[in-house]
């Protein structure tokens, strides 16, 4: 009996270290990663993540290892909370990976954990871009743009255009191809 008590200690210690190095890792690049890899392909060109996705990834990995800590004692009070932290820690999760706005050649899929809006290019009325974000050592570090569509919905985006310019100049040649000025504050 104690020798099966000491073994699922064992286990949720391994879950504990396993969840922190793993959590770590997909905090830092976890969502980003897993959209480019699911979401880029030749009609998507442009995927963002916004960056509140990596944060709720790492309050997941925090709860998750709380709730592997719990799970270690022998109170069954406690393993019930930890059982509530653990539930609570997959929902966090799933918001964090399903958080992000596609731009591909027929529309604009714009994605949060609980709903999902698709846009045709025709729906955007106005496009503008908010903020440019200069970083003094590797030069422009962020774009941010706020498109307006025809229900007046309006999304704010941040664009990283290091590295894979064509992203941001294939975005910037759709919003002009279908008749929207594209405005710089």
């Amino acid at each position: 009996m104690r020798e099966d008590q000491d073994r699922v200690k064992v286990f949720w210690i391994i879950i504990l270290i396993i969840g922190l190095i793993m959590g770590v890792i997909l905090t830092l690049i976890g969502p980003n990663i897993v959209n480019f890899v699911f979401f880029e392909h030749s009609n998507n060109f442009l995927v963002v993540t916004p960056f509140i996705a990596n944060i709720l990834v790492g309050i997941a990995t925090i709860l998750f290892c709380v709730a592997s800590a719990f799970m270690i004692t022998e109170k069954k009070v406690i393993k019930g909370v930890a059982t509530v932290v653990l539930i609570t820690s997959l929902v966090v999760l799933y918001s964090g990976f399903t958080n992000y706005t596609i731009f591909s050649t027929e529309d604009i899929t714009v994605k949060t954990p609980f709903s999902k809006t698709v846009y045709d290019w025709g729906d955007l009325e106005a496009a503008s871009k908010t903020n440019i974000i200069e970083d003094e050592r590797t030069g422009v570090d962020a774009i941010e743009f706020e498109f307006t569509f025809s229900n007046g919905e309006i999304i704010e985006i941040s664009v990283n255009p290091g590295g894979e310019s064509w992203r941001l100049n294939r975005l910037e040649s759709h919003i002009s191809n279908n008749g929207v000025n594209l405005v710089e504050h």
